[in-house]
């Protein structure tokens, strides 16, 4: 049977990273569907439209192989939507495997919690289907992606014969690196991430002010064998993520005896 992907990003249906994935998946003889949101909807995070109604809209992709076995949808909803929608109501047959990305930067540590492309991902595992997010560095040429999609691919072949537990997705980042050049993949632990967070102010309306967040990541004091300390090695890092939060047991010190 030909294994099915939904893919989807926050970067928008017509980013290039998209295009990576669905081309490496069409060529290793996978049935592609996407859906994904009509613009950019970076550090969109797990958000759901429910104020609103969702639109999708089938689109055509240039350059694509006629008879190809895809299907193009734009949503004018959240990354998560995109998952949600597809899944639910778009694809016909339910997919194997929901991939996010190529996202144009990488989602490591805390980043993850505000990524719009892990959100999508974390959709199809709350949906039951398992899910891997992937990010390449921003703002270099389309090799990191096209890398950063074939090493998806191998990945998925793995997931399907090697199921990850129920509700979790692979995060998957690659290196600043030509592929030939990268040390290898490895499983990295997720970074504390800190940045030189700021605000650039301006002045907006009736003498409001408006904020613009800006921020670079502080590379010392990074956690050695994290991924972005992976990352930075020249490896490519894969981390498994989870839907829970909690800390088992960690209240007993503040329950202990109330009454």
């Amino acid at each position: 049977m030909i294994p099915h992907v939904l893919l989807s990003n926050d970067d928008g249906v017509f980013a290039p990273g998209l295009r990576a994935l669905a081309d490496a998946f069409l060529a290793d003889g996978w049935r592609v569907s996407v859906c994904a949101p009509e613009s950019e909807r970076s550090a969109a995070s797990h958000s759901i439209t429910i104020r609103h109604p969702i639109v999708a809209a089938a689109r055509a992709w240039e350059g694509v192989v006629e008879g190809a076995p895809l299907a193009v949808w734009a949503c004018s909803g959240t990354p998560a939507d995109c998952v949600k929608v597809a899944i639910l109501k778009l694809c016909n047959a339910r997919p194997d495997l929901v991939v996010s990305g190529v996202n144009n930067g990488w989602n490591l540590g805390t980043d993850v919690h505000y990524s719009g492309t892990v959100g999508a991902a974390m959709e199809g595992a709350f949906e039951g289907v398992p899910g891997m997010a992937v990010s390449a560095p921003a703002r270099v040429d389309a090799s990191r992606s096209v890398f950063a999609a074939a090493c998806a691919v191998r990945l998925a072949r793995r997931m399907l014969a090697r199921p990850i537990p129920p509700r979790t997705v692979l995060s998957l980042n690659v290196p600043d690196r030509d592929g030939r050049d990268v040390l290898g993949l490895v499983e990295a632990p997720m970074t504390p991430i800190r940045y030189t967070d700021d605000y650039d102010e301006m002045t907006h309306s009736r003498s409001r002010s408006a904020y613009w967040l800006k921020g670079e990541i502080i590379e010392e004091g990074r956690l050695p064998g994290g991924d972005l300390d992976r990352l930075l090695a020249g490896y490519a890092t894969v981390t498994l993520l989870g839907w829970d939060l909690t800390l088992p047991g960690g209240c007993k010190e503040i329950l202990q005896d109330m009454i």
